[in-house]
This record gives structure tokens, C-alpha cells and sequence, in this order.
């Protein structure tokens, strides 16, 4: 997922500063308790406890890119910031994964990795957000704002 953070969040511990204005990279590989990681801008970071030790999400809940939910299932914490190109996988991705689709901060095609979903956010206009990836799950757009300025 590439992103672009307004403001400052509490939820990502990274090196790298996030609210710099600039387009970033963020890439989280769950792959069971202790094996999590998250890079940022094709560069490992640590997670912190939180990230590290949330359990599997709620199947019942929508999924929701932009917003999360509290603990009794309530839309809560909207992101203040830019979003493009989200994928979500079936398998762990591997360091090599990381670094083709980081791609030197500009996005890539990345059909080769075979993403379950992958939002490329090209619509422009709309409600719909079309499903590039093999799942075939397009999303519903509320309250977004467009924009032109996308990772490059």
C-alpha cells in the first residue's frame, strides 16, 4: 500500500518519518505469532506490541482501508492522508516480494504475485473501487476525495 500521512499516527512505529509529505510504502506480512513483519519503503521494521499481538481480525466485519473499527465492532479513526494501490495476499510475502513491489517507491504491476485483492484506486470518480487482483471483490467507495497526485 502506498500512502501519503496528513497527520501523525500512533498505531505504525517506523524509522522512517511518516508525515514527511511524502509518498510511503507500507507492506505488513502476517505470518503467525513471532513471524510478523512490516516494511517501510522496502525496509524492515519493528512492530510494536500492539501490531505484533492482535489476534485475527473479525470475519463478520467489513474491511474497511481508511478507517478501523473499536472493540465493539464501531467505525472509529479515520485516516488523514492519501491511499494507493492496496493488495492483500493469501501466503506470507518473502523480502524479494517486498522489494518488487516497493518497486523504488513507484508502483508497479505486480498480476505476477497474484493478489487476492488489489485496489488500484484508478477510478477517478464513483462509489466503486474495482478489484485488480484475482478475487474479484469490489469495494464501495464512501467519502473519498480524489486526487492526482499519486507515488511517482
Amino acid at each position: 500500500m502506498f500512502y501519503n500521512v496528513k497527520s501523525p499516527s500512533n498505531r505504525i512505529s517506523s524509522t522512517t518519518n511518516l508525515t514527511d509529505g511524502n509518498w510511503h510504502n507500507l507492506i505488513i506480512v502476517r505470518a503467525g505469532s513471532g513471524n510478523n513483519k512490516m516494511y517501510v519503503d522496502g525496509v524492515s521494521q519493528t512492530l510494536d506490541n500492539d501490531s505484533e499481538n492482535r489476534t485475527n481480525p473479525q470475519s463478520s466485519l467489513n474491511l474497511l482501508i481508511g478507517a478501523g473499527y473499536n472493540t465493539g465492532g464501531v467505525l472509529y479513526r479515520f485516516f488523514d492522508g492519501e491511499i494507493d494501490e492496496v493488495s492483500i495476499f493469501d501466503y506470507a510475502l518473502t523480502e524479494e516480494n517486498v522489494t518488487s513491489i516497493y518497486n523504488g517507491g513507484v508502483p508497479g504491476d505486480i498480476a505476477s504475485l497474484n493478489p487476492q485483492l488489489w485496489y488500484r484506486f484508478e477510478e477517478g470518480s464513483g462509489t466503486t473501487a474495482i478489484d485488480a487482483g484475482s478475487g474479484g471483490n469490489n469495494g464501495t467507495i464512501n467519502g473519498a476525495t480524489y486526487s492526482t497526485d499519486v507515488p511517482s
